[in-house]
């Protein structure tokens, strides 16, 4: 396989990681974060009311990471 082969496929690679992270992963992490939302604004105790509040900032973290890996990427 030729240096320019190897380019164009490894770009490709990185297209689909890119891609993937962008939409495949991202939507069922939003996905939990609307979830978390609707729990947190029904009536709960305070201890899963911190639950839904930490699964909300992890979920937060975690798509911001994501998309700076993707920006990175691009």
């Amino acid at each position: 396989m030729s240096k320019q082969e190897q380019l164009t496929r490894t770009s490709k690679i990185l297209e689909t990681i890119v891609w993937n992270q962008s939409h495949v992963i991202r939507r069922p992490l939003a996905n939990i974060l609307g979830l978390a939302m609707v729990l947190e604004n029904m009536e709960l105790n305070q201890n899963l009311r911190n639950v839904c509040t930490m699964l909300i900032e992890s979920s937060k973290e975690l798509d911001e990471a994501i998309k700076a890996s993707a920006r990175q990427a691009e």
